[in-house]
């Protein structure tokens, strides 16, 4: 029989049950980074499609405002996401708006594109029609 030498217990089966432990940690941590990874990379990729659809909205707004008030009327109506926009943003549908305040024509310009999530809300963005100096004199001011 093997001799124990007094003061030390004995450890048989303990690294077994240590290892056991290592394993369901490593493994419930994993499951908890995996499912991590796969949200950051959803949050990201919305990040950018809401990037790039306030980068077209803007583009578009500033092209519309430079337009004199009759062809920024016709353009608002016949207006359609660009190439790019179709193919980065599903389902992508821009509409806009005219309307009249105080400080003269205000334009908002809306993108929409298929997404789930109550997040869902369109990008809207809005400017005012540059006036030229002859609007001025017109209306008094």
């Amino acid at each position: 029989m093997s001799q124990r030498k007094p003061g030390r217990r004995f450890r048989a089966g303990m690294m077994k049950m240590e290892v056991f432990i290592c394993c369901f940690l490593m493994t419930a941590m994993m499951s908890i980074a995996t499912g991590m990874v796969y949200r950051i990379n959803a949050i990201c990729k919305q990040t950018e499609r809401f990037q790039f659809a306030t980068a077209e909205l803007r583009n578009e707004l500033d092209r519309v405002t430079l337009l004199p008030l009759k062809q920024a009327q016709e353009e608002i109506k016949t207006m359609e996401p660009s190439e790019a926009c179709r193919k980065k943003l599903p389902g992508a549908t821009l509409s806009g708006t005219m309307s009249k305040d105080d400080l003269g024509a205000r334009v908002t310009l809306e993108l929409s594109w298929d997404r789930t999530g109550k997040d869902a809300k369109p990008v809207r963005l809005c400017g005012w029609l540059v006036r030229e100096e002859g609007q001025l004199e017109e209306q008094g001011q």
